[in-house]
């Protein structure tokens, strides 16, 4: 019977930081997503504006702001916990992690629920047809 060889692994780290984590490159892949709609969204904006002489067509209702921008400044803010708890990790000190895991968690819960109120100031349904 032949014996195979081995590797030792018992000495490497538990947990991977940057890019040999695979959070990390789902984290690229999202950037990358989200990058690509912002370009499509943006390119038939530019293609409805340069189609039509008057855009958006009359009668179509202003949408509200307010709630709008009540959730940027949200999730801007929620920046600040988030490069606390990416300097945090490394360390991997529990109880400061813990609580701004919990406050980033409220922060996108907050923002759920602005959404939720964000889709009526729209003031367009999405089965409405011009």
């Amino acid at each position: 019977m032949r014996t195979r060889a081995a590797i030792d692994v018992s000495e490497l780290p538990l947990v991977g930081f940057g890019h040999r984590a695979p959070q990390w490159w789902a984290q690229l892949l999202i950037v990358a997503i989200e990058g690509t709609m912002f370009g499509l969204a943006t390119w038939a904006y530019l293609y409805m504006r340069l189609d039509f002489a008057h855009w958006p067509p009359a009668g179509t209702p202003v949408p509200d702001l307010g709630v709008g921008t009540a959730n940027v400044l949200l999730l801007v803010a929620s920046v600040v916990p988030m490069v606390r708890l990416q300097r945090l990790a490394p360390r991997g000190s529990q109880a400061e992690l813990t609580f701004w895991m919990v406050v980033s968690t409220l922060i996108g819960v907050a923002a759920l629920v602005l959404r939720a109120f964000e889709f009526p100031a729209f003031h367009v349904r999405w089965d409405t047809n011009g």
